[in-house]
């Protein structure tokens, strides 16, 4: 039984580290060039329903 929870010990703690990799894609919205403002006119069916909305004036 000792030689199982060993084995389970040292197996369990070569999972345990963390894995660190390379940055595959990375996108930090810097150039609005890539991307299009689309803004919708307030009715329920555009959008997901918060409270607040965004307008063209507040993209910097």
């Amino acid at each position: 039984m000792n030689k199982i929870i060993l084995l389970f010990t040292i197996l369990s703690l070569q999972f345990s580290y963390a894995q660190i990799g390379d940055v595959i894609w990375e996108e930090n919205f810097n150039d609005l060039d890539n991307w299009m403002k689309i803004t919708g006119n307030g009715s329920w069916g555009w959008g997901n329903g918060e409270l607040e909305f965004y307008q063209e004036e507040n993209v910097e």
